[in-house]
């Protein structure tokens, strides 16, 4: 291919079908992880589990919708530690705080029984394991 204008061209071509494949590999991709997402949604809500992220740096956490649902709080309210802690009863929040520190402190997967009272007033017992996440160094990042 001597004639630029041929080469340029050819490379537009050929770079123009590389960004087709990977974009249709991403819309695959995409596809799959939305399906996953549902399947997990639906396993969480048939087997009646909840689960929930915090990130210890910024305070800031997740909860799945099914952990909403067994907490009874609104999806629609701000899933925050002091939240969930709120809903956990009066008598096992000392508790619960401290097996959270302890966790964070060893670095090692917790688990803990504990009993949470929805808005309405009902007492649910809820099983929870868990695991701190770090980096090299013990440096708690999850």
């Amino acid at each position: 291919l001597s004639d630029p204008e041929l080469t340029r061209d050819a490379i537009r071509a050929m770079l123009a079908e590389m960004v087709d494949e990977r974009t249709n590999q991403l819309t695959n991709m995409i596809g799959r992880i939305e399906h996953n997402e549902k399947m997990l949604v639906e396993a969480q809500r048939v087997g009646g589990v909840g689960s929930w992220e915090l990130d210890l740096a910024t305070g800031e956490m997740a909860w799945s919708r099914q952990l909403y649902d067994l907490l009874g709080i609104d999806p629609t309210d701000d899933a925050t530690y002091d939240a969930y802690l709120a809903a956990v009863h009066p008598d096992d929040r000392a508790a619960v705080s401290e097996t959270m520190e302890q966790a964070k402190r060893d670095l090692q997967p917790f688990e803990l029984e504990r009993r949470v009272v929805t808005p309405d007033g009902r007492i649910r017992v809820l099983h929870g394991y868990g695991s701190v996440a770090h980096a090299p160094g013990n440096h708690v990042i999850d």
